[in-house]
């Protein structure tokens, strides 16, 4: 999902495998399907207010037709694109946050503009509202991905 070209990515695997070999490749499911990620990006407009929605693309690897597709023209075989949901631990808030900090791209990249003072002033509005919103969840986090796998 992060090759800057996919489909010259997908042809890269499919002419390095054996024939008969597989392929596993995972990509996230929309935000609004991962209530991992909806929490994430919750705590991140608590720094960021005017950050954006996350919004449904229908021409990346979240689509699973899209995602079946690009196999497919690479070559691939006896395609299937599974849906994959895990429970993401909460722990503590602070444990939560760490987590997702440590894990994704663009907290790090938020993280790296603001600079180490900065960050940390705008990490506690995170943790705020995190302290707020976690005891309140209604059901358990998770994270959710799409699993393809297909054959040469």
């Amino acid at each position: 999902m992060f090759f800057p070209d996919r489909q010259r990515g997908f042809a890269e695997i499919y002419r390095t495998l054996k024939p008969g070999g597989s392929i596993a490749i995972t990509s996230w499911t929309p935000v609004d399907q991962s209530p991992a990620m909806q929490t994430m990006f919750g705590a991140l407009r608590a720094i960021k207010p005017d950050l954006p929605q996350p919004q449904r693309s229908v021409t990346t690897l979240e689509n699973p037709e899209r995602f079946k597709q690009e196999m497919r023209e690479a070559g691939f075989r006896n395609i299937e694109i599974r849906s994959i949901t895990k429970p993401f631990p909460v722990g503590s808030t602070t444990e939560f946050w760490d987590n997702m900090v440590k894990g994704s791209a663009p907290i790090q990249m938020m993280k790296k503009r603001l600079g180490e003072a900065l960050w940390r002033e705008k990490e506690k509005l995170a943790l705020a509202w995190l302290e707020e919103t976690l005891p309140t969840l209604k059901r358990p986090l998770t994270s959710d991905a799409w699993l393809g796998v297909g054959i040469k």
